[in-house]
């Protein structure tokens, strides 16, 4: 199953896939079980390595001594990256022996979070405070009862029974996302359907008949600034209001979107994989456009700290295997690095302007973190 999925990703990344209609179909209610789990941390980078210490320095203003740099320390392969500070990270992957890895960051140290659950190959990080983090990923099977979602709630872990998922389709989170401890969203693919659940605080639970099944599909991406203002992203873009769900015009067939992530209703930005690399989308409130592209790259994640300040994280095409990073100034993108590191990158979050993590996987199979902040 592992073994497929990053195949998968690896597949959508080169542009190889068919272009993919936009689908909706709903999720059953799954109720929290298992019980509550001790957490201990392992540290993995060692404690007289200071290349990872990112306590601010008195240049860190100053954008001509910021960088890219590679983090140090052995990691396992990266899929996503959330924080709710500089001190408190989170890095979610595949690990070794069929476990997956949750690594946590303390503004000094990465270390390796044992949940004391069996683990899997975790596709995404999303949290609202550091006591309210969500993981998705899979469990090394092939049933419906593979996907897991894991919650935090600042003490310990604890697995939530997807048992209510379609029982017709083996369903596959790709992302994750919420406004509150009781407003989370999963977004994924369901053997060809789309699929988004809305957890309540206490359980996931059925989106209501609104959500359609339009058209086969899968999703990748969700982002949203309320209750009543969210968008998922797949083979095009769909919309809630807070009533009903719409797919929105302005994407070409053939556009597969791997990202979305907005400051307002009317300022969303979106990157969308195409046949020779990646379009950039921006959304006023009222239409998509497309005002940039790159050709030479393939974005699977954006994240921004203003309108001015949008960052993308991906890998360079063909073949990728090497990192790409574009930044957007509020006028145009532009290039930050291009095959710098040999990283391919899946997930992008920042405390700041200054204070950015990207992860991904390096061509052997090992995990890469990259950071860009001040120079020391």
């Amino acid at each position: 199953m592992k073994s497929e999925l990053r195949e998968r990703r690896r597949h959508d990344i080169l542009g190889i896939a068919a272009s993919f209609l936009c689908g909706m179909v709903l999720l059953f209610a799954v109720e929290c079980a298992g019980g509550k789990s001790s957490v201990s941390e392992t540290v993995i980078v060692d404690d007289d390595n200071d290349d990872n210490d990112l306590s601010p320095s008195d240049d860190e203003d100053n954008d001509d001594d910021m960088v890219w740099s590679q983090m140090s320390g052995e990691f396992p392969p990266l899929n996503g990256v959330w924080g709710s500070s500089p001190m408190d990270v989170y890095a979610v992957g595949d690990g070794s022996g069929g476990n997956g890895s949750i690594l946590h960051f303390d503004g000094a140290h990465w270390a390796n979070i044992d949940t004391g659950l069996q683990q899997a190959s975790y596709r995404s990080v999303f949290g609202t405070s550091p006591s309210d983090v969500f993981v998705c990923g899979q469990w090394p099977g092939s049933s419906v009862n593979d996907l897991l979602i894991l919650r935090y709630d600042g003490r310990s872990w604890s697995p939530t029974d997807v048992s209510g998922f379609s029982k017709s389709v083996l369903p596959e989170i790709s992302a994750i996302w919420g406004l509150a401890a009781s407003d989370f969203y999963a977004v994924g693919d369901g053997e060809g359907e789309a699929l988004v659940g809305h957890f309540d605080g206490s359980e996931w639970s059925l989106i209501d008949g609104n959500f359609q099944v339009t058209f086969p599909g899968s999703l990748a991406a969700i982002w949203g600034s309320s209750a009543s203002d969210i968008f998922v992203g797949g083979g095009c873009v769909a919309h809630f209001d807070g009533t009903a769900w719409s797919i929105m015009p302005g994407f070409s067939s053939g556009t597969s979107i791997t990202s979305i992530w907005g400051r307002s209703p009317s300022d969303v930005f979106a990157a969308g994989g195409v046949a020779d690399g990646t379009d950039f989308f921006h959304y006023d409130g009222l239409s998509w456009t497309v005002f940039d592209a790159d050709p030479r790259a393939w974005f699977n994640s954006l994240w921004g700290s203003s309108s001015a300040d949008v960052f993308a994280a991906g890998c360079t095409v063909p073949g990728c295997g090497a990192d790409a990073i574009d930044h957007f100034d509020g006028s145009a993108w532009s290039t930050m690095t291009s095959g710098t590191f040999p990283v391919t990158l899946f997930g992008i979050w920042g405390a700041s302007p200054t204070d950015v993590f990207a992860v991904g996987e390096d061509n052997n199979g090992n995990g890469g973190i990259l950071h860009y902040g001040p120079t020391r």
